[in-house]
């Protein structure tokens, strides 16, 4: 989402939620469920925060229980669409760690965008427990100063060139447009192909690749299975992660002083068979991509 990142803890809450929305039946993850996700595991920063500011988790809990009914949804996994205010949530919680100067979103700041979403039953909620969020903000920069909050630092992608993170910054807007939950290999390989420059592009353009026509391969269903009605991708796919490592192991083997878009798509192709696939269709294999990428650089 714009180019953010999440913490693993994050991460863990949001499938809690998930996890939390299919116990009571409900086919949507809303805040209510957020909130449950977080107070469930009764530690962790925003129930540090919570404690400190004389609120009890096991109310709070309570108070979204006895306010929320079963529902009659059977629907479960991660494909469970958010709310318009559970991605409000998550907006207000990207605007607090914009104001923190934070590159990762942390449980803390999704703490604050629960408090700061006032529609929403986790607030009201939170509210009755006698947590404002002024006093909730003053709370977690002391927990942040201390070094007791999730780690601010940015991931390790927001630290790669400025040409390597357009294309991953450009993949979150595609997953969010294909309904993903987290940016997968596949995205980034679509990114890389739509920016139509850099060594990346150069190397395939070389080669007699049809761009257009890998991209309208990546545009088809994949997986067999309808795409989530969710738009809010909130982190890197298990293949990415892994595309990104493969893609540093590439800038070694090379010698390369920094990861370039030929080390990345290098890294995708040792990730995604999907991509491998997508490539084979032109009888493009990766060591035609490393073969004519070290022509390139002479």
């Amino acid at each position: 989402m714009r180019g953010f990142n999440f913490t693993s803890e994050v991460r863990t809450v949001l499938a809690g939620a998930r996890q939390e929305a299919h116990r009571l039946h409900h086919g949507y993850v809303a805040p209510e469920h957020i909130l449950l996700a977080m107070l469930r595991a009764n530690e962790g920063i925003p129930v540090t925060i919570l404690r400190n500011l004389g609120a009890s988790p096991e109310d709070l809990v309570s108070g979204v229980e006895n306010r929320t009914d079963s529902g009659t949804s059977r629907s479960a996994g991660p494909d469970l669409p958010y709310t318009s205010r559970a991605k409000k949530v998550m907006e207000l919680a990207m605007a607090e760690c914009r104001q923190l100067d934070h590159e990762a979103v942390g449980t803390q700041h999704l703490l604050l965008g629960l408090i700061h979403e006032h529609g929403s039953m986790a607030s009201q909620v939170l509210a009755d427990g006698g947590v404002t969020l002024l006093a909730a903000r003053d709370e977690a920069r002391r927990l942040i100063d201390s070094g007791a909050a999730d780690a601010p630092s940015s991931l390790p992608w927001t630290r790669l060139p400025a040409r390597v993170r357009a294309v991953i910054t450009q993949a979150h807007g595609i997953a969010s447009s294909r309904g993903r939950p987290a940016v997968t290999a596949e995205d980034a390989a679509a990114a890389l192909l739509a920016q139509g420059d850099g060594m990346a592009n150069a190397v395939l353009d070389r080669l007699g690749f049809d761009r257009d026509r890998a991209i309208a391969s990546f545009n088809e269903p994949s997986h067999g299975g309808a795409e989530s009605t969710s738009d809010v991708a909130t982190e890197l796919a298990p293949d990415l992660v892994a595309a990104l490592d493969a893609m540093r192991r590439a800038v070694r083997d090379t010698r390369d002083i920094q990861p370039g878009t030929q080390h990345l798509l290098l890294g995708i192709l040792a990730a995604s068979p999907r991509v491998v696939a997508v490539l084979g269709e032109q009888e493009i294999t990766a060591d035609d991509v490393q073969r004519v990428a070290r022509q390139m650089s002479g």
